[in-house]
């Protein structure tokens, strides 16, 4: 199970955590941590891959469907989308991957989930980084290979309208990406952090 977790800076207002976990399933990928943050309502999640050598490709995607699912009713309930949300994290889903059938991160039912998450709440969720940065090129952060640089984007920050409307900047951090790509795990690259930097309108 991979964490997930929310900083804060001390001069802004403490922390309130509103949820500490993704009910309705097993336990064992329960990755979401909200909390408030003055105004906002701030949510970090890791969506899970599925564990496809242990459940084979079909229960990878069954598996995380499902939890895709949970996170979808539980945004609905908590109202997550109105205004003053962020809900940021891994999702497990390419976003601009054209969507393939039997390819894990881009089949068409995780690409239906993750744009169910954008259109949810009582407000639509907005894609930060392409609210910025609409060009295709932009806000890579994830590559497959090590040695090469970023080439697609896995790690999403999704806001509100208010907090869309005050995005000043989304940019990616590939300098922290070089400094620690390799040093747990040389076969398996880092994310470079995707930093989104907001006005004083919010």
């Amino acid at each position: 199970m991979y964490g997930v977790a929310l900083l804060s800076r001390r001069d802004l207002p403490p922390l309130g955590i509103l949820d500490r976990g993704l009910g309705g399933g097993d336990g064992q990928d329960d990755g979401l941590l909200t909390a408030r943050v003055g105004d906002l309502v701030v949510s970090s999640v890791y969506a899970p891959f599925g564990n496809p050598a242990v459940r084979g490709k079909a229960g990878a995607l069954v598996y995380k469907v499902a939890w895709l699912d949970r996170l979808i009713a539980h945004l609905k309930e908590r109202r997550i989308g109105s205004d003053g949300s962020v809900l940021c994290g891994d999702f497990n889903v390419l976003p601009d991957v054209p969507a393939k059938a039997g390819d894990l991160n881009c089949t068409p039912d995780e690409k239906k989930r993750l744009q169910a998450i954008l259109d949810t709440g009582f407000e639509d969720l907005h894609d930060l980084c392409r609210r910025v940065n609409p060009l295709p090129d932009a806000g890579l952060n994830y590559g497959f290979n090590p040695r090469l640089p970023p080439t697609a984007r896995l790690q999403l920050i999704l806001g509100s309208e208010s907090v869309a409307a005050s995005a000043s900047k989304v940019w990616v951090d590939e300098e922290y990406r070089a400094e620690v790509d390799g040093l747990a795990n040389p076969t398996w690259p880092a994310s470079a952090p995707v930093i989104v930097d907001l006005d004083d309108s919010l």
